[in-house]
């Protein structure tokens, strides 16, 4: 069964928001995560981890989950110093370039402290930089819940540090395809809830969930989606964020 975090602000009315929601027409396999059930297999008695090399790159397609759309193309290259991948993204997660328009890239890195945190990166919307690390993987590439991390992040269309509290969970090994291939991966959840520098987003939350394949050693899938309440005369009303997934070609 795939992990269902609770809701990351206690409030009970944060599942009363959430059911309603998941009745809204294509909720369903938003934000539930349950529309079809993974397959886990047995956890590998070893793990041998592919330690990424300057100048190895990994091209993502990326996919609008509402449409089925491919906005573009995702790219991350290994930098020539230190523990950082840069990344380029498609200009939008909604939709590719207009006819005779082009995509002109967000660019931006993913930093990493150790193998499983980072200090920055640069895959929802726009660059973050942790005030601490933020968790990708949990530690050994264990399952079950790793420790809730209690950080802030900064972005560059704010003018301070914001909120932003995640929690990542093994969830189970399984046999992924994806254009590239087929691949062993470790499936991994990570529930956010964070400060969005527009104040008509309160409460606002993503789920995140990777594939981890160590023969690689980088994910071969990711697919993100979120929510947020509008304050005001709408308070209560539930709007659904982007919802992208990534997959390695």
């Amino acid at each position: 069964m795939v992990w269902t975090p609770p809701s990351p602000f206690g409030n009970p009315n944060g599942l009363r928001r959430r059911g309603l929601l998941l009745a809204a027409p294509g909720g369903i396999a938003l934000l539930a995560g349950c529309a079809t059930s993974p397959t886990f297999e047995p956890p590998p008695a070893r793990v041998d981890v592919a330690v990424p090399q300057p100048g190895q790159s990994w091209r993502y397609r990326v996919i609008n989950r509402y449409n089925g759309a491919v906005t573009g193309t995702a790219v991350y290259r290994v930098a020539a110093t230190g523990p950082r991948i840069d990344v380029s993204l498609p200009s939008s997660n909604i939709a590719p370039p207009a006819d005779g328009q082009p995509d002109v890239p967000r660019v931006g890195a993913t930093v990493f402290t150790d193998p499983h945190h980072v200090s920055e990166e640069l895959f929802f919307d726009v660059p973050c930089r942790f005030e601490t690390p933020d968790r990708l993987l949990p530690d050994q590439l264990s399952l079950g819940p790793a420790p809730v991390v209690e950080t802030a992040c900064r972005r560059p269309d704010a003018s301070g540090m914001l909120r932003w509290r995640s929690q990542v969970h093994g969830d189970g090994w399984e046999r992924i395809e994806v254009p590239a291939g087929r691949f062993l991966a470790l499936r991994v959840s990570r529930q956010i809830a964070f400060t969005h520098p527009d104040i008509a987003r309160v409460r606002s939350t993503r789920r995140d969930t990777l594939w981890f394949a160590p023969a690689l050693g980088h994910w071969v899938a990711r697919e993100w989606s979120g929510q947020y309440i509008i304050p005001g005369p709408r308070r209560g009303e539930v709007m659904q964020d982007d919802w992208v997934r990534f997959e390695l070609i």
